[in-house]
């Protein structure tokens, strides 16, 4: 049997309830971290030295662990540590044995749970397919448009700040994505095309070109607020941001010759902190000079087809539950 300390038993909890609970400090060096921190309730305790820690106790920190766990692998085993796990973390991490009046608190023990609570640690940002939802909100135009820009935004809110910073460090985000389908048919009227297959297409390729961009929070800051843009799609910037009550843009493109002047701009803002809501604003300029027909003069070719802008979160749901509301705030008329 091996002889726990207090202070060993007390690390691993501190590093349990520094990803699982309230966070907002580092469990390893105790300087303030705003990326630590699910914002769930923690079963387990630190213990005082010479204390006796009982096999309650072990399962309290236990509980947390598994919780922790669950969220970032989906489901922890109770199979006891019986290998050297490879680097960064090997099966034994994905288990955790249980440990009940009359176990033998072995090295071995200790060892797995220590792996796991750093695993923990390492991956808290992680979060396994099955531990999210999805919940979209979209809008759609049908009726062609032109020299004016069309505007898309999507609110996300969540009670306050704190929750928000819940919900991004337990793996949730933002993404925004939109299509134009079924146009470049309008046919000529009057001896000038009113709409043509070449801009349909081009803004088919823009928006095809973005894919879908994902709002999510910056792993290298620690101060929350910061966050990150990624992208699906071979077109187009996207930029990481500090949110702010101005809007930001986080990603834009430009059309080639000879739609330079056409663009799309998406960028993110919040409204209010209590509740925090974060607004993702979507503006699609079609600003694109009249070009020649060889039927007459030269005319604006409208857009036609059906655009739609999708924004959708990923709400926090199974260990535990973390679930913002998302709405259209202007809709693409």
């Amino acid at each position: 049997m091996a002889v726990i300390s207090a202070s060993t038993f007390n690390a691993i909890q501190k590093k349990a309830a520094a990803v699982l609970g309230s966070g907002g400090t580092n469990p390893s060096t105790s300087t303030a971290d705003s990326r630590f921190g699910y914002g769930q309730s923690v079963s387990s305790a630190q213990v005082s030295t010479g204390s006796i820690i009982r096999s309650t106790t072990w399962t309290n920190l236990r509980n947390d662990l598994v919780k922790a766990r669950t969220h970032q692998i989906g489901s922890v085993g109770t199979v006891a540590y019986t290998v050297t796990p490879a680097a960064g973390g090997g099966p034994a991490w994905a288990n955790l044995v249980s440990i009940s009046a009359g176990t033998v608190i072995s090295n071995n023990i200790v060892t797995q749970y220590q792996g796991v609570a750093d695993a923990c640690v390492t991956n808290k940002f992680v979060a396994f397919s099955s531990q999210l939802g999805s919940t979209s909100v979209s809008s759609a135009r049908t009726a062609t448009w032109g020299v004016t820009p069309l505007t898309h935004s999507v609110r996300v809110s969540l009670s306050d700040a704190t929750q928000a910073r819940y919900y991004f460090n337990a793996g949730g985000t933002i993404k925004y994505s939109a299509t134009l389908t079924g146009g470049g048919l309008l046919a000529a009227t009057g001896g000038s095309l009113t709409g043509n297959l070449a801009k349909y297409n081009a803004w088919v390729n823009t928006l095809s070109g973005m894919g879908t961009l994902t709002f999510a929070i910056n792993q290298s800051s620690s101060t929350f607020g910061a966050f990150t843009v990624s992208k699906t799609g071979g077109t187009g910037t996207v930029t990481s941001i500090t949110l702010s009550a101005v809007d930001q843009v986080i990603y834009t493109t430009t059309q080639a010759a000879p739609y330079a002047t056409n663009t799309l701009t998406v960028s993110a803002k919040y409204v209010t902190t209590t509740p925090y809501v974060v607004e993702i604003t979507a503006v699609y300029t079609d600003g694109a000079a009249a070009a020649p027909t060889g039927l007459g003069l030269a005319v604006d070719d409208l857009v036609d087809g059906t655009l739609t802008g999708t924004a959708t979160i990923t709400p926090i749901q199974g260990a535990f539950s973390i679930i913002p509301t998302i709405a259209n705030q202007l809709t693409i008329t």
